[in-house]
Order: C-alpha cells, then structure tokens, then sequence
C-alpha cells in the first residue's frame, strides 16, 4: 500500500495579505502526478468543530507529475479571521470518484500584521 504526504514550505498567512503556500505531494517519496486529481486545503477552528473556516482549491505549479501545488490567499481570506493557529488539512481527490486521501494534517498560523493585532 502506498503512502500519500503533503510538505509545505512555509505554514504562516499573514492576517489580511496574499500570500501564496506551496506543498510538494508524494507517494512513497516520489513526486506524485497530480493528473486527474483536484487538491484543497482547509482550515479549521478546530478538528473536532463543524465547517472549515477557509477552504482553497490548489492549483498545480508547473508540471503535474512534479506533486507541486499552491493555495493562493487573498486579503479576503484572512481578514476576518483572529491571528491564531488553525488546524489545516489537505486533501487529495480522485476525479470522478469519491476516493479522497488526507495528505497533510498540521498546522497553519495566521499572524498578525500591525502592533495593534499583537496587544489585542
């Protein structure tokens, strides 16, 4: 049986900002080909507590056999959320089926971006 992953490079969203994460998917260790499969990311408050407060739809950087993905944030994502760490998840899809495989669990925080945020 094969083991799907996800690393990120950098797991921090600026409150209010774009910002762009990247995560390499693998199989076994090798790069696995995106081809003919939809990735999202979604955070949440907490595991154990209803509806993700964001959820992306990642776009395939480069090659699709290179495993290369990116969840692009708008200031809109963010905005409205507390500077605080969330629970993250990305999740591997098969197109046109229901198989859906959990290649990341983690943790993404969402930091502050003026002085005031941090005294709050």
């Amino acid at each position: 049986m094969s083991c799907v992953t996800a690393s990120m490079v950098d797991g921090r969203l600026p409150r209010g900002k774009d910002k762009i994460l990247y995560f390499l998917i693998e199989e076994d260790g090798e790069p696995f080909d995106l081809t003919g499969h939809t990735i999202a990311l979604r955070l949440s408050a907490s595991w154990t507590y209803g509806e993700p407060v964001v959820e992306k739809a990642g776009e395939i950087h480069g090659d699709p056999g290179s495993g290369r993905v990116r969840f692009t944030f708008v200031p809109d994502d963010t905005d409205g959320l507390m500077a605080r760490s969330y629970d993250a998840g990305v999740y591997v899809k098969e197109d046109g089926t229901e198989l859906e495989w959990t290649a990341f669990f983690g943790k993404i925080a969402v930091v502050p971006t003026s002085p005031e945020e941090v005294a709050e």
